[in-house]
């Protein structure tokens, strides 16, 4: 086993290295786009879409849930290369990704109906439909 520096690593946790260092990293980032995220789940609440704003703000809960999780809480029964933790990480940052975009485009309809201004259309035939 490799020998520790006290200054970014500790103590095996679970069968893992603790990494001081990646460890408050993920969860500071993490923390400082939480106002953010609030922020926006309101603003797409305040438009009207509640779905999106729930699902928005699961999202975010669950975001935070896997930045604490990766080093400090290690899952019980993960093997060397937390497979399990990596699957669910990955689920996580996929479902955010998609959440945040249908919340972005949710507020953005909202946004160009109450100022009547024009978005690009979604799709190539949409696209073909305007410009006849």
């Amino acid at each position: 086993m490799p020998r520790a520096d006290s200054a970014t690593e500790g103590p095996l946790l679970g069968g893992h290295e603790f990494h001081l260092g990646p460890a408050v990293f993920f969860v500071t980032v993490n923390a400082l786009t939480l106002p953010f995220l609030i922020y926006f789940t309101w603003r797409v609440w305040k438009a009207g879409a509640r779905v999106p704003a729930v699902w928005t703000g699961l999202a975010t809960t669950a975001g935070i849930i896997i930045a604490i999780t990766y080093d400090f809480f290690p899952l019980p029964g993960d093997d060397a290369h937390r497979t399990i933790f990596a699957t669910a990480a990955l689920a996580t940052w996929g479902t955010q990704m998609f959440v945040y975009f249908v919340a972005y485009s949710a507020l953005d309809r909202h946004d160009n109906r109450a100022t009547g201004s024009w978005s690009a259309p979604t799709s190539l035939s949409a696209a073909r439909e305007e410009s006849r």
